[in-house]
């Protein structure tokens, strides 16, 4: 073997030598007298329990494990098929115990390594048992987690939804990568090979058939001779592999590091930046009121400003979408549906009304849609005036660079042009369209523009995820694109789609409206729904080229 590999392992034991004095002077200061306070008769007791606890989370850690790695292997390899709701939901669930589990079994560990040292030379079948608890312990989670990695890095959908931080389930960020780099630590492998190093010594005392007589401490035993053989050919096989897979994503990461600074704000800025000399908008607010009187909750809106840098970073001419609500009474009065309460009893066991629910699941977010906005006129405000403010209500739910916020219709419309389609979808479907796009409200931008992590969010982002069929009720159904390597909906595809779809079997939209502006002119004009068929067609900067010729 090469210096280097040499070289490795023997940090590899200096850093674990190291790590054992630091436990043990620590031990000795401050924790020497929990060891000492129990008798052998009330330690064997807890060992009895632990062991008991430790069998029954071996199978529940087996069973999370192979239900996850099922989960993986079923998912589609292609990242531009999206999941279902249902599955990523499931699979946060079955994450969380697969890392709670992990979590207890490593405490169990901790807590028995105390007694190892302790009872050392003084009750020597007692160190057996605490040292085979603590054993199988470290086995049973790195095997588990070693088992299920291979699905689960195969398919890089995984690792980002998994990572992604959930209060409600007790899961911080990055806890996949977390318990996987904890998994594959040089470190735990060095530990493992001294263990059964030691494990041999062990066999030779008389003390060992001793403590591995009774039920527990044979299966202790049987446990770790099985696991042992078993993660020593893993790493073997998969080790360099894995060496090579995580220097390179570690390579990608710090460079990301790097550019992700400079992305985020180069967007901001960007989204400031405009050309027109002569007023913000061509929209005015009477064309606003218009549109809006046309429109009902769940339409889906598609917005351009035709002279800000912010288009260049964004295939096709539409570069923004949002979800219409319409006001909180709008809400109300359109959802006061017989089906709309069905649905709501089948998928909650809630008698109550739409807006009930809403306000029920997501208080903070309902707050937030109802409070009016005291916001300025914006439309038809010359460049360099201050615009009066005045206070408006929320109409519309879109993902910003403020993050996913509630927004009044003369802000969301504060544009140069503005299409409008109506998905066919069931008042129930619309209903639980617009559920989840309450239950997205508060999350980040996302800046990284990664359609497979549900924590941070795009506008379009917003719509497909939003609109996902599931559970009988009918949604939408968008063909991602793939843009380096990352599955994406770009807003200008929604409009694509309703053209491409017009007049099939499979036409998913209705026309409600399209306002479509006159640079030239410095207007805003009524177009027809051929006009917005075709619109997603036309040039990027096609706008900007003919005012500045």
């Amino acid at each position: 073997m090469s210096n280097a590999f040499w070289i490795t392992m023997g940090i590899c034991f200096l850093s674990l030598t190291a790590t054992t004095a630091s436990c043990w002077i620590v031990w000795r200061l401050l924790h020497r007298s929990g060891a000492r306070r129990q008798t052998p008769e009330q330690w064997r007791a807890i060992f009895q329990a632990h062991t008991a606890l430790l069998r029954q989370w071996d199978g529940e850690l087996r069973e999370t494990a192979e239900a996850l790695a099922s989960l993986a292997t079923s998912a589609p390899g292609d990242l531009t098929v999206a999941l279902p709701p249902g599955e990523r939901e499931r699979a946060r669930l079955l994450w969380a115990r697969f890392h709670d589990l992990a979590l207890q079994l490593d405490a169990h560990a901790a807590f028995h390594r105390d007694f190892v040292l302790w009872l050392r030379r003084r009750r020597w079948p007692d160190h057996v048992r605490a040292f085979l608890l603590c054993d199988a312990a470290d086995l049973i989670v790195h095997e588990a987690a070693w088992r299920l990695s291979g699905p689960m890095f195969a398919n890089a959908r995984w690792e980002r939804l998994l990572n992604d931080a959930d209060a409600a389930l007790g899961l911080p960020a990055n806890s996949f990568d977390a318990l996987h780099n904890e998994v594959h630590n040089p470190e735990r492998a060095a530990r493992q090979f001294l263990a059964r190093q030691y494990l041999k010594t062990l066999r030779l005392l008389p003390a060992f058939a001793e403590a591995t007589a009774d039920e527990n401490g044979a299966w202790l035993l049987a446990r770790v001779e099985e696991l042992h053989p078993r993660l020593k050919e893993a790493v073997r096989r998969d080790g360099i592999a894995f060496a090579a897979r995580q220097t390179r994503e570690l390579t990608t990461d710090v460079l990301y590091q790097a550019w992700f600074p400079m992305q985020k704000n180069l967007t901001n800025l960007m989204g400031l930046v405009r050309f027109r000399s002569k007023s913000l908008f061509l929209i005015t607010e009477e064309q606003i009121d218009q549109l809006r009187a046309k429109m009902q909750p769940g339409d889906i809106c598609v917005s351009r400003k035709n002279m800000y840098l912010s288009n260049a970073g964004i295939p096709g001419f539409w570069p923004h979408t949002s979800l219409h609500l319409g006001t909180a009474g709008e809400l109300e009065a359109f959802f006061d549906d017989e089906q709309v309460r069905t649905w709501i009893r089948t998928a909650t066991g809630k008698e109550c009304s739409f807006t009930e629910l809403l306000r029920s699941e997501a208080p903070r977010a309902w707050e937030a849609y109802a409070t009016e906005l005291e916001v300025p006129a914006l439309v038809g405000a010359p460049m360099g005036s201050i615009p009066e403010t005045m206070r408006r209500p929320n109409a519309f739910v879109e993902a910003i660079a403020a993050g996913v916020v509630f927004r009044p219709g003369v802000q969301t419309f504060g544009a140069d042009n503005i299409g409008v389609v109506r998905p066919r979808l069931s008042k129930p479907a619309l209903a639980c369209a617009i559920r989840r796009a309450f239950l997205h409200w508060g999350k980040p931008y996302d800046y990284d523009f990664n359609f497979l992590s549900d924590a941070q969010l795009v506008c379009s982002e917003l719509i497909f995820k939003s609109f996902q069929a599931e559970d009988g009720i009918d949604g939408l159904h968008f063909d991602l694109s793939s843009k380096v390597g990352r599955p994406v909906l770009p807003p200008n595809d929604i409009a694509r789609k309703f053209d491409l779809e017009w007049g099939t079997e499979s036409q998913q939209f209705d026309f409600v409206g399209f306002l479509d502006s006159r640079e030239a002119a410095g207007c805003c004009v009524w177009g027809t729904m051929e006009d917005f068929r075709h619109s997603w067609e036309r040039p990027k900067w096609g706008v900007l080229m003919s005012a500045l010729s």
